[in-house]
């Protein structure tokens, strides 16, 4: 005779049942009162003030999401949730723990908040007004007397995980890692004026921008005199002009100085909006499609930082720069971009 007692069917379906209805629920952390103001911007890249102004601007999108426990996740810890997960590029098990969620309510939180602060992008990721085109154009001239520009454009690597399918390769860059090109045009303030991130890290930059809206754009003459500084690796046009190959005269010398100098910025843009949100510099473990919205809202939160002056000297670092000669697939007809470069020369070095 067995010293325990057999349990039929019926116990063991009560004590599963018992311990499914037996839930354990971890406290919420209120962050905003576990850290102080140093700490806070420390681990979120925002002060305080401006974390609650983020919150509620996508407030109205989200909701207050249910969790595999069935406790109400609040909206605050939410958007707490995926800036952590922007600023340290953490594992999403690192950001639950903090947060006190689980692994799979962090993954859900991060692909939701990021489509929600990426649908703010018409709103703070744009070109300036036609009553704003002149003072940008003016910001950029004091930086090297470089003329109506208003805006520097260049690509950059966002690393991702193996996508997977069939078309995997289109996102192997040339250095032999999965990656986005992004494609980012800046003012002279930091501020991203336009974020294209669609394309494998094997596309060229110079197929990037024809494809892209903004060129649609200019070719419709929506930003009058005004033009982009690129570098050699787009193909010069009456609206961007690149850096000559070979300059001989003083003029072109000294275009070329001012249009190196000037065209700096989107390097430096790069450098501050990597250096907020490391996420950026390191592999994006999730689908491309929330890769992507990561990408976008991290542009619109740079934005935001920058508007809402959030220091920058204790993040920044330099953006390495692309030298300007790598070789692209599509050769661009690029005789009258050169004609309007030299007389550009011409009339303003």
């Amino acid at each position: 005779m067995a010293d325990y007692d057999v349990l039929n069917v019926s116990d063991v379906r009560r004590i599963r049942d018992m311990r499914r209805k037996r839930k354990r629920y971890l406290p919420r952390l209120d962050i905003f009162r576990n850290y102080d103001d140093v700490n806070f911007r420390n681990r979120y890249r925002f002060t305080k003030e401006n974390a609650r102004r983020v919150i509620e601007l996508v407030r109205p999108t989200l909701y207050e999401n249910e969790d595999n426990r069935g406790l109400s996740i609040p909206i605050e810890t939410q958007v707490l949730t995926a800036l952590r997960y922007y600023v340290r590029s953490g594992y999403q098990d690192n950001t639950a723990d903090l947060h006190n969620i689980s692994q799979a309510s962090a993954s859900r939180i991060i692909t939701n908040v990021s489509a929600a602060i990426a649908g703010l992008a018409p709103y703070y990721v744009r070109f300036p007004s036609e009553e704003k085109r002149i003072s940008t154009a003016r910001k950029f001239y004091d930086i090297a007397r470089f003329p109506q520009v208003i805006g520097a454009i260049d690509g950059t690597h966002i690393p991702i995980t193996n996508p997977g399918g069939e078309l995997s390769q289109i996102y192997m860059n040339r250095k032999g890692w999965y990656s986005l090109n992004v494609q980012v045009i800046s003012d002279a303030s930091f501020q991203i004026l336009n974020v294209v991130a669609q394309s494998g890290g094997s596309t060229h930059e110079s197929r990037i921008f024809n494809e892209s809206r903004i060129k649609e754009q200019f070719e419709q003459d929506e930003f009058g005199p005004f033009i982009l500084l690129g570098d050699g690796g787009y193909g010069v046009q009456k609206y961007l002009l690149t850096p000559l190959r070979n300059p001989e005269t003083q003029q072109e010398q000294m275009y070329n100085t001012s249009h190196k100098k000037t065209h700096n910025v989107i390097e430096r843009c790069l450098g501050c909006w990597k250096g907020r949100f490391r996420c950026l510099t390191k592999n994006i473990g999730t689908s491309l499609r929330t890769a992507k919205n990561i990408i976008v809202a991290c542009a619109v939160l740079h934005n935001l930082a920058v508007i809402w002056k959030e220091e920058l000297e204790d993040i920044y670092f330099e953006e390495e720069a692309d030298n300007g000669n790598g070789q692209h697939e599509e050769i661009m007809t690029e005789e009258k971009g050169h004609i309007f470069r030299q007389q550009f020369i011409q009339q303003h070095f």
